[in-house]
């Protein structure tokens, strides 16, 4: 048996040495911890670098204008791995001809700055780490993969690049990826536009005409204001349940940009829209900080019997910007409380109190609102 699988290449802009239909072949690497790799710079393989390996063809470069360290590429899985892991058991959802995407990252360490001021020991080795943790985490909780707002995860990989000049070391010599789900679907964003006021984007423009997604399907997004709120409703949701598992969820990544929406799951229809978030690189597993190491304790949202209620989490418009227009322009009014009003509605998520789904705070803890309290949610 093998552990190997073959994805192919299908466009020449996403990666210079590889031409459309050409084979990438993949490396499982688990990640025992978001805290290293395990590259060595003597030019050796990493220390843990595991021979099986899978192949897959290159469809295309998913997103050309990103940050130029990391490319989200669209492959198709050729011949999927046989033979696995324990620590790589994510591999056993891939099968052949399945479509994924595979975001690959750059082998140089990245530093970046956390919401408390310092450099977090998880983060300093670089996003991929940053990221599969997260992914690792939702997997581990059940949370990924349709119906939940995370894509399935498929685990960390490695391809071998060519080494250029004698001194090119390991750490430059393999590239570091992440595979996952492909989503078949398109943004909120793109269903509408926005003016450009007072420096800043305006509210969604949306109409209220049906959407067909897809050629041959009579599958068709509506866009009512009703339909809009229970695609949100789903969204909100999805943030509860990972603050619930210690995922702290960063408030960039919760944007109309990186939420799709698909009647697709794995090439079979849906009845209802699939909601699905797609970038996890700022969220952060609580556990795995400095912080919430030497606390010793879990997040306060972990604590509960069930997941957080999303009026504690958006307790005010502020929290989801970016979605005025998607949910009604007039709740965007300064001074209104007709977002809050939806929350606890029975329509939206019902009372903070005497609910069966979602739980509220400790009075002792009640002044820790929003996911701006990293401690917290």
């Amino acid at each position: 048996m093998s552990s190997t699988s073959t994805a192919r290449v299908l466009d020449s802009t996403a990666l210079e040495r590889f031409d459309p239909g050409e084979e990438l072949v993949l490396a499982p690497y688990p990640l025992s911890d978001p805290c290293g790799i395990g590259f060595k710079d003597e030019g050796r393989a990493p220390s843990d670098f595991d021979p099986s390996q899978a192949d897959g063809k290159l469809i295309e470069e998913a997103n050309p204008a990103t940050r130029a360290r990391l490319k989200v590429l669209l492959c198709r899985v050729e011949h999927a791995p046989t033979a696995f892991e324990i620590d790589n058991g994510h591999a056993h959802h891939l099968s052949e001809a399945n479509l994924v995407i595979v975001r690959t990252f750059t082998s140089k360490p990245l530093y970046r700055w956390v919401r408390d001021g310092y450099r977090s020991h998880d983060n300093a080795f670089g996003e991929l780490h940053s990221e599969a943790a997260v992914y690792q985490h939702l997997h581990d909780n059940d949370l990924t993969g349709y119906p939940h707002l995370a894509p399935q995860y498929y685990g960390t990989w490695v391809f071998e690049k060519e080494q250029k000049g004698q001194k090119a070391c390991a750490r430059d010599r393999y590239t570091g990826l992440i595979v996952m789900e492909y989503i078949d679907g398109v943004s909120i964003e793109q269903l509408g536009t926005r003016d450009w006021d007072r420096d800043k984007y305006g509210p969604l423009k949306l109409s209220t005409t049906p959407i067909a997604l897809y050629r041959n399907s009579d599958r068709i997004l509506l866009m009512d204001t009703e339909s809009r709120l229970r695609i949100f409703k789903t969204l909100l949701d999805g943030v509860v349940r990972k603050l619930h598992a210690g995922v702290y969820v960063n408030r960039l990544n919760l944007t109309p940009s990186k939420i799709l929406l698909s009647f697709r799951n794995n090439g079979r229809e849906l009845e209802e829209p699939r909601v699905v978030s797609v970038d996890y690189h700022m969220d952060t597993v609580w556990s795995r900080t400095k912080e919430g190491r030497e606390s010793g304790k879990p997040m306060i949202a972990q604590q509960l019997d069930r997941p957080p209620h999303p009026a504690l989490c958006f307790p005010d418009r502020s929290c989801i910007d970016d979605f005025h227009g998607w949910f009604p322009r007039e709740w965007g009014h300064r001074g209104s409380d007709q977002l809050w009003e939806w929350l606890v509605s029975e329509s939206g998520f019902g009372p903070l109190d005497g609910n069966e789904k979602y739980s509220n705070l400790p009075s002792e803890d009640a002044e820790y609102l929003g996911l701006s309290m990293f401690p917290v949610f």
